[in-house]
């Protein structure tokens, strides 16, 4: 695909796969954006597919091949179960629809080399949407790293313990349809972790046991020990359904150290030069820290889209996510650290689904 720049004559006709929270939340988001326009809805049913249409605007697909036949339709916003991830995404590209696709961007790694082969060979852009990278909080800690402040990272430690309640039955709760809370919720660190120490090199993986019943029919809780290829070592606490919840990290280098809080929104850190900070800002709590980055990434779409810039997030970072997670699927089947990249004939492999 050629990045050029262009003038926009018409609004970019743009379509929404799965009309739930998430993806009434990102068509909100993208329509901010008055570069482009709402041209229709595709729900699970007919009937989804017109209630969302008459919530969002434009008009209501009755079926996928009616989307794919839209000649007005230039791109697509996909926030379904993880398991269409692939199969839409796929038949989107083919028809030479620009994809957006809600992380994760699959449930194995040959899923997801399938949509960057549909999008590449149709020469359209495919975009994941990883937002918690554009986090400002989590953003200034990457170019913290990046500019030195700590010196040369050796030691990482991160956690992220939610509280989910749900009541009714969701498609959310169900591991063959999200794989679990690996790609359900550990992917975005796992992507902040990758965008900022590198890539990731080994892993080791245990699964908890399930603490609440909140309808799960998989543990909600994970313990990952990951080393990346500078030698940096992390260990990555997540919790689905916990009391004590919480959300940031530590980050210990050889001349300095950084701390944040995703919930109180704050960051320190110091070094051997004697220079420190201690910040606390309203933008740097997750809740608003999210809507900023869930409007930065779409822009960034609709760039990829109109061809000003390349995806910023493309499909290589979304299946390098999913070959960490594959590869702590593997670990806890196996209960061994595993190596990355992984061999030709792991790519395909779920065992913990």
């Amino acid at each position: 695909m050629s990045f050029t720049t262009n003038t926009i004559e018409q609004p970019l006709a743009c379509a929404l796969i799965g009309p739930g929270n998430f993806g009434r939340g990102l068509a909100r988001a993208l329509l901010e954006d008055k570069r482009v326009a709402l041209a229709g809805v595709l729900g699970a049913t007919p009937a989804e597919s017109a209630t969302g249409a008459t919530t969002l605007g434009g008009r209501p697909f009755a079926a996928l091949d009616e989307l794919l036949q839209a000649d007005d339709v230039r791109a697509v916003l996909i926030a379904t179960p993880s398991s269409t991830h692939a199969h839409l995404a796929v038949a989107c590209a083919r028809a030479g629809k620009h994809v957006f696709v809600e992380k994760p961007m699959a449930l194995s790694v040959v899923e997801c080399d399938s949509m960057i082969a549909a999008a590449h060979q149709r020469g359209v852009a495919l975009m994941v949407g990883q937002v918690q990278r554009l986090v400002p909080l989590l953003a200034d800690v990457r170019q913290l790293v990046q500019n030195d402040i700590v010196g040369q990272p050796v030691s990482v430690q991160m956690h992220r313990h939610d509280m989910l309640r749900r009541q009714a039955r969701s498609w959310l709760q169900r591991r063959e349809l999200v794989g679990g809370v690996l790609h359900q919720s550990s992917v975005h660190e796992i992507d902040w972790l990758r965008s900022t120490f590198g890539e990731v090199t080994e892993v080791f993986a245990r699964p908890g046991a399930t603490i609440i019943q909140t309808g799960l029919d998989f543990p909600d809780a994970i313990e990952l020990s990951v080393r990346f290829a500078s030698g940096c070592v992390c260990a990555l606490s997540h919790n689905m359904s916990s009391f004590a919840q919480g959300h940031g990290g530590t980050i210990h280098g050889t001349t300095g150290g950084i701390a944040f809080d995703l919930r109180a929104g704050t960051l320190r850190w110091q070094n051997a030069s004697g220079a420190s900070e201690h910040v606390q800002r309203d933008d740097y709590t997750i809740g608003a820290g999210h809507a900023i980055a869930t409007r930065a990434e779409l822009r960034a779409f609709i760039d990829a889209c109109v061809g000003l810039a390349p995806p910023l997030i493309p499909g290589a970072e979304g299946r390098a996510n999913i070959e960490v997670i594959q590869a702590a699927l593997i670990s806890i089947a196996e209960q061994r650290p595993v190596t990355l990249p992984l061999p030709a004939d792991q790519l395909a492999r779920r065992p913990y689904l």
